[in-house]
């Protein structure tokens, strides 16, 4: 019966070690792919916030658009121009 006990032991030790061994390599390969997924996920931040500050500017700050200096009626007075709407023509 200790023979029977003492397999019985070493099987229990055998199955725990290659269940560690396992958990392991599993866990090495979730944080590997985490690391690149948020290396992707940086990038694109990155690009994102290069794009922002390029159309930024433009998106705030209204630009004149200035005719022939004629005797102006309201119709002929600067038009503020933007990137999200034209003036009529």
């Amino acid at each position: 019966m200790k023979a029977n006990m003492s397999n019985s032991h070493c099987l229990r030790g055998i199955i725990t070690e290659k269940l560690s061994m396992a958990a392991s390599e599993i866990l090495a390969a979730v944080e590997r792919t985490l690391a690149v997924y948020e290396a992707e996920a940086s990038g694109l931040r990155q690009e994102l916030e290069l794009e922002r500050q390029k159309w930024q500017p433009e998106l705030f700050q209204p630009r004149v658009k200035e005719e022939p200096s004629v005797e102006k009626s309201p119709s002929q007075l600067p038009l503020l121009t933007g990137t999200m709407w034209k003036p009529a023509d």
